[in-house]
């Protein structure tokens, strides 16, 4: 199974300079195959009397080379109208032809080239798979501004041990520097590969490991279920037909990160967007708002969806269901007036339930989430994908224990007789009962008597009637 351990190298680290060199000519030499990928795709669509300067310096490069690259074979063909995409084998031997300066850039090691090379033919490929299928992929664009490529340094490329104090080490390439990090057990994990990211200014290195082993078989049939309704106020509302309370996980950690990353940015718009062309993505500040609200809302990702893995694998959960409806957007107002919408990474915190639940052998499927939340559970509504459905409840009572509100209470759901309910437990009860409707229905789940609150993954939770 794959395991990754992430280390942020700052400014003033000693390999930094080494990786700002190598992801600047990573970004270089991924422009530069770009360049040959995008223009032989459209000089094969008109005539040579019609290419402009781009495409007839591209085709006129390839077409030289190409005897040498086949060496007497017929190895590799030009790009013609119906086969345009060029393979990533057919651009590594150009480059090695033709000793392309990008390509064997000094400081660049040949390993992170090659990555390099093969995720921009990788990305053509998937245009032009994706132009005549169903999904339809974007045209590779070329990396400006401040965004650089990633480098990908194969365990092969890479040197590592133990120094005398006891201290592991890794030693990338084209470098005698060495680069610290906690102990691995070399007897138990496999070093797969290093990727360095460059972002807000600094570098973040993940180390992939493997320790060799099989995933959990899951079980065939499933029997013990809970379901999770995805948001905002409550980043996680639980329901389960094992007997248990419901549990609702609340976003304010979230919501308290992107509210401050908002005030934050919005206070250097002031100071440094009064005439609008000032970009503040390279200024400091900025980069240190955006690792403070990643770091926050990262965290809180890990630690709700360990607690709930843990809670599943205590109370023998063999299945998840987990609805996804897309993105879903916090809203937050900044002091000057203006709203800005800052997205919440729910697919990350999908990927990561997903990979925790798949380590113990806890199936994990997710499901379509329309029409969950207008649907009564505890009513019987099909939540099916109708023009104009009815439904036997609604959301927004008006009065609820004393409360009054005549644009209906928020967060509340009310069923045919009456009983209202969280609205968030109605939805996840839904979400469970579309993937398995005869396990999961209102003889098995009971979302009306109590609830367990986490107002946060590390504190004790409290129970509410």
């Amino acid at each position: 199974m794959i395991r990754t351990r992430q280390i942020i190298v700052k400014k003033n680290h000693i390999l930094y300079s080494y990786f700002d060199n190598v992801t600047i000519k990573a970004t270089a030499l991924y422009n530069k195959t770009l360049f040959y990928l995008r223009h032989a795709m459209t000089a094969v669509k008109h005539s040579p009397e019609e290419w402009n300067a781009q495409e007839r310096r591209a085709m006129q490069e390839l077409q030289t080379s190409l005897p040498q690259m086949n060496n007497g074979s017929e190895r590799y063909q030009l790009p013609t109208a119906d086969n345009w995409c060029l393979s990533y084998n057919f651009m590594y031997a150009f480059f090695k032809v033709t000793k392309n300066t990008v390509f064997y850039a000094e400081g660049l090691p040949s390993n992170v080239a090659q990555n390099v090379v093969y995720s921009a033919c990788s990305n053509m490929q998937k245009y032009a798979q994706g132009s005549t299928g169903k999904m339809k992929w974007h045209l590779p664009k070329y990396i400006r501004g401040i965004k650089r490529h990633r480098a990908n340094f194969p365990a092969l490329s890479l040197k590592h041990g133990m120094t005398d104090e006891g201290r592991f080490y890794l030693q990338f390439p084209k470098t005698k520097s060495v680069f610290y990090l906690k102990p691995i057990d070399l007897d138990v994990y496999k070093i797969v590969r290093v990727f360095v990211k460059y972002q807000y200014g600094d570098f973040f290195v993940s180390v992939v490991l493997d320790d060799g082993l099989e995933p959990p078989q899951l079980s065939d049939s499933p029997k013990r279920i809970c379901a999770i309704d995805i948001g905002v106020n409550n980043f996680a509302a639980i329901t389960n037909n094992i007997g248990y309370p419901s549990m609702l996980y609340k976003g304010g950690a979230a919501k308290s990160a992107n509210e401050t990353y908002n005030y934050k940015l919005s206070k250097i718009r002031q100071i440094y967007c009064k005439d609008g062309d000032y970009k503040i993505k390279s200024l400091p500040a900025y980069n240190e708002a955006c690792i403070t609200r990643d770091k926050i809302v990262k965290d809180y990702i890990f630690q709700v969806s360990k607690s709930i893995v843990d809670w599943c694998v205590n109370n023998d959960i063999d299945t998840i269901v987990v609805g996804n409806m897309g993105y879903k957007l916090t809203q937050d107002k900044s002091p000057n007036g203006k709203n800005f919408f800052v997205l919440l990474p729910f697919a990350k915190f999908r990927q990561t339930l997903k990979d925790k639940s798949q380590m113990f052998g806890i199936r994990y499927i997710e499901v379509d989430e329309s029409y969950t939340s207008q649907a009564s559970f505890m009513d019987g509504d099909k939540c099916v994908n109708q023009e104009c459905p009815e439904f036997s409840g609604f959301r927004g009572p008006i009065e609820y224990r004393g409360f009054k509100n005549n644009f209906g209470l928020y967060g509340l759901y009310q069923t045919a007789d009456g009983t209202i309910v969280n609205a968030d437990l109605n939805a996840s009860a839904n979400i469970g009962h579309k993937a398995y409707p005869s396990l999961f229905n209102k003889d098995t789940v009971d979302i009306s008597n109590g609830v367990l609150i986490f107002e946060h993954p590390c504190k004790e939770p409290h129970y509410a009637i």
